[in-house]
């Protein structure tokens, strides 16, 4: 008798748990595939085909900024811009002009960082230099870069390549390292 009993209550677990899984609908047994998304922060204001102008404390015209669209947060002080096209002219160091995929100008500190396809063309009295690069930070204040991700410096007289590049426009110094390759044509 207890081992008829036995076989009941197996036999109705059985048919509760099929008839359970029959009647359930078949979301039920899929992993949610929702995950949980940081919250992206609010931009202060969206731009697109901008051109903008910096200018110094003195009034002077610092640099001319275009792009393709732009967006500001103004409670991290930054500008997030899309294809920027960034032109400096400084009596010490020359003209600068960069072109890059996207930038992030950090206000606080004055720094521009640009990054995907970099393109920099610089030009002064004595000579013309074009650099390409994955990454590119040029500070505003004291007019300087710093290149990294494999670096191609080509001027008038030389082309080196390496993996970073450091460069100080107002002292003509421009400093090359790791894994350098360079071939001179002298004038």
């Amino acid at each position: 008798m207890i081992k008829q009993f036995l076989f009941m209550v197996v036999l109705i677990s059985i048919t509760g748990g099929l008839l359970l899984i029959w009647e359930s609908p078949p979301e039920s047994f899929l992993r949610s595939k929702t995950e949980k998304v940081n919250k992206l922060p609010s931009a202060d204001s969206y731009m697109e085909n901008i051109n903008s102008y910096g200018f110094s404390v003195d009034g002077d015209k610092d640099f001319t900024l275009a792009a393709d669209k732009m967006v500001f947060y103004s409670d991290r002080s930054e500008l997030i811009v899309t294809k920027p096209i960034f032109s400096s002219e400084n009596t010490e160091s020359g003209k600068l002009q960069v072109s890059a995929d996207s930038g992030l100008l950090f206000k606080k500190e004055q720094i521009f960082e640009f990054s995907g396809k970099v393109s920099a063309n610089w030009n002064n009295a004595e000579s013309q230099s074009f650099l390409q690069t994955e990454k590119l930070s040029y500070s505003l204040g004291n007019s300087t870069a710093q290149a990294s991700g494999g670096v191609s410096l080509t001027t008038s007289q030389a082309k080196i390549t390496g993996a970073r590049l450091d460069a100080d426009f107002p002292a003509k110094v421009y400093k090359i390292e790791s894994g350098v390759r360079a071939i001179h044509e002298p004038i």
